[in-house]
């Protein structure tokens, strides 16, 4: 359930992550302590070792943050144990009760993460990051089983991530070998066929247990809620960490992954009539109206390392390097446009794509200071540089056109072929940053500042003269913030940021479908504070960010930049500890989001779409240490939301139910765990999303069942 923000205490700069699982980088002297121990016929963790993991384990889910190391960034944090006791499948199931999350997938059934933070969608390319650097290429969704958490960081601007949007990043942290040796499989099923193995196993080795390897294997059926739809999927995951001497230390991230599925057709807008668009009753989500051949093959692989280097005098040297690529060989993308609303006949539109490629590098080098004056005073400096390369070798799809009906769906057994080969038209990009900045830590107050030069270049392949197209743009992006602690309950806190964000790519039923936009500036601002204590912590915050628009002209079809869009709203938190059992949690936004566009009379002056103007969630959470029982119930809402950037049509509010129970037991020194839940408990059919001219059907309500075995 979500839980309140609560301030980092630390302001020294660091990587806002470098993995969780144990202590990855111990000293050489502890780990030979722990060498020691088990040398002696002792499995058994020192005790200080050992709290520090038993409180690791339970309360990282609960512990959101201000996080003051190189900008001031909300920060959620969903850990492990929390992800397993939700059944987490996919990015949205893990974040979604945090305030402004929302899902853009218009297919259903989460086979990519598409989602949207403070009314902003996410970038695929740069919006989702692996262990706090690596830029993902996020073509399919991202695993959970090898993840030790999955966070939300709102707020993160250039100064830390470069490229990327303001309104947030997803951050996916792996499982690393812990202190202690960790064996245990899992199953998970649900009431529409799913049923997909885990296994994990990690530990370290070596005279001083220097060395450390985790690896997790997971494969099985996806069982998708939409009757012949579904698939397979997979993954191979495995980190590795080397602590050669106390002050070096390499991590190394590995991971493949990749689905066989099929995929909803979902509905297009119809037509405007008059300045309107009938919105459509909510189809069955159980049924398939698309076909067998609607089949998506993806494989992604992300590699990812860091090392470290203490120089001494308070300096270190940091290194990271990875490559992350998504390959689709084969996807069938049909949409269904132009339906008769009496009748239900309309066209099918299916897109055939083929190799389709998309790959990310990433370097960075920086330097980091620490110096220490007496007293509270304390300063951070870090200077970096940092080189992207983003590269999407865009094929040119046909189409096939098919009469189809939404209400007695057309079974097609078979489409016309892919063709064996078709033209590419790259879209290529780069950038090379240098970025500095400063945390000054006086006493109850941290002040932050610093700048990023970002240097872009792209390079696209014009459809019909295949002349090259290129973009430079050189952009300064500062960024400055301030935390104060003004008791020990109360801290207020504030930050300015610029960000340059990718502005999108285009859908693929536009004209210029799968094109990447160059990118556009964005600036954010915001302001809040958080209280604690006698069991209740609270948090709220105002926030504005002003960034491009990215809309599809009605007329031309083009996907394209036409203005921008200025987004302030109100987040708040609140978690109570009612008893030492008893938890409520909630969380809501309040949104007033506009478009400005003087050269478009349709959409200046009007909200954009799929943004509500208010959203939240609530839950109760019971969990008993002495008995092992645990349960949750929770509600998410969403009110009211516009259809297309031209506001020619509403979609209605909603709310989903959420229900679960847990209990873990342990037996001949095993841990055996079962998680039962129930999303959608009222089975509420829903609009979830209307996004890039097409709508999004919630999934029915759902049963899943974990078990989970740890040897």
């Amino acid at each position: 359930m979500l839980s309140a923000p609560a301030f980092a205490q630390s302001a020294s700069r660091q990587r806002l992550i470098t993995g969780c699982g144990g202590s990855t980088y111990a000293s050489a002297r502890r780990a030979k302590e722990l060498a020691d121990a088990r040398k002696a016929g002792s499995r058994a963790t020192p005790a200080p070792v050992a709290r520090a993991n038993a409180q690791t384990a339970q309360g990282e889910a609960e512990r959101p943050s201000i996080d003051a190391a190189n900008g001031v960034v909300t920060k959620t944090t969903i850990n492990s144990e929390a992800l397993q006791s939700s059944n987490s499948q996919n990015s949205y199931d893990a974040i979604k009760d945090v305030p402004g999350v929302q899902q853009t997938d218009t297919r259903g059934g989460a086979i990519t993460d598409s989602l949207q933070i403070r009314g902003i969608k996410l970038s695929s390319t740069t919006s989702y990051r692996l262990d706090g650097g690596l830029p993902i290429a996020n073509n399919i969704a991202m695993p959970i089983e090898d993840k030790c958490r999955v966070e939300a960081l709102k707020g993160a601007g250039a100064l830390e991530f470069g490229i990327a949007s303001p309104a947030g990043i997803v951050n996916y942290v792996m499982k690393r070998a812990s202190d202690i040796p960790n064996t245990s499989i899992a199953l998970v099923g649900n009431g529409y066929g799913q049923s997909i193995g885990s296994a994990d196993v990690g530990g370290r080795f070596g005279s001083y247990d220097q060395f450390g390897v985790r690896v997790s294997l997971a494969g099985g059926e996806y069982g998708s809620f939409t009757r012949g739809a579904g698939g397979t999927r997979y993954l191979a995951a495995m980190t590795g960490d080397w602590q050669p001497s106390d002050r070096a230390s390499l991590q190394l991230d590995f991971e493949q992954f990749g689905i066989d599925v099929i995929e909803q057709a979902p509905l297009q807008l119809l037509k405007a009539v008059n300045g309107k668009i009938t919105v459509p009753n909510v189809p069955d989500p159980t049924v398939l109206l698309s076909g067998p051949w609607a089949n998506n093959i993806g494989v992604a692989q992300n590699v990812f390392a860091r090392g470290k280097y203490d120089l001494g005098g308070g300096f270190q040297l940091v290194a990271e390097a990875g490559r992350s690529e998504g390959n689709r060989p084969t996807r069938n993308v049909a949409q269904i446009s132009a339906y008769n609303l009496v009748t239900g006949k309309g066209t099918m539109t299916i897109t055939q794509v083929t190799n389709q490629e998309t790959v990310n590098g990433y370097q960075d080098v920086h330097l980091k200071n620490h110096a220490e004056f007496g007293g509270d005073v304390a300063n951070d400096f870090t200077v970096g540089w940092t080189h992207n390369v983003r590269d999407f070798n865009n094929p040119q799809n046909p189409t096939v056109q098919l009469v189809q009906n939404i209400y007695h769906p057309i079974l097609y057994p078979t489409i016309p072929a892919h063709p064996a080969s078709v033209i590419d038209l790259p879209n290529n990009d780069w950038d090379t940053d240098y970025y500095a900045s400063d945390n000054l830590t006086l006493g109850h107050l941290r002040l932050l500042g610093g700048v990023r030069q970002v240097s872009y270049t792209s390079d696209s392949v014009a459809a019909k003269t295949f002349k090259h197209l290129r973009t430079v743009q050189s952009v300064l992006a500062p960024a400055g913030g301030f935390v104060f602690d003004m008791t020990r309950s109360l801290s207020v806190y504030g930050s300015y940021l610029q960000s340059l964000e990718e502005s999108g790519q285009a859908p693929v039923n536009t004209a210029n479908a799968y094109s990447v936009l160059p990118p556009a500036r964005a600036t954010q601002r915001e302001i809040g504070l958080r209280t604690s204590g006698n069991g209740l912590t609270t948090t709220l915050g105002y926030f504005s960010i002003n960034k491009g628009n990215a809309t599809t002209d009605p007329v031309t079809n083009i996907f394209a930049l036409n203005g921008t869009i200025d987004y302030q709203g109100l987040e708040s938190t609140a978690s109570v500890r009612l008893d030492r059992n008893l938890t409520f949690n909630t969380g809501a936004q309040l949104m007033r989001a506009r478009q400005d566009s003087i050269d478009d009379p349709t959409i200046n002056g009007k909200m954009p779409e799929n943004t509500p103007n208010f959203s939240g969630s609530a839950g109760f959470a019971y969990r008993s240490v002495v008995s092992g029982l645990g349960f949750n119930v929770g509600a998410n809402y969403f009110k009211l939301r516009q259809i297309n950037p031209q506001d020619q049509g509403v979609l209605p509010g909603y709310m989903v139910v959420n229900t679960g129970a847990s209990y873990v037991a342990r037996m001949g020194g095993r841990r055996y765990t079962l998680n039962l839940n129930m999303n959608n408990a009222l089975n509420k059919r829903y609009f979830s999303t209307s996004s890039s001219n097409a709508f999004g059907v919630g999934a029915p309500r759902l049963i899943s069942l974990t078990t989970r075995v740890d040897l």
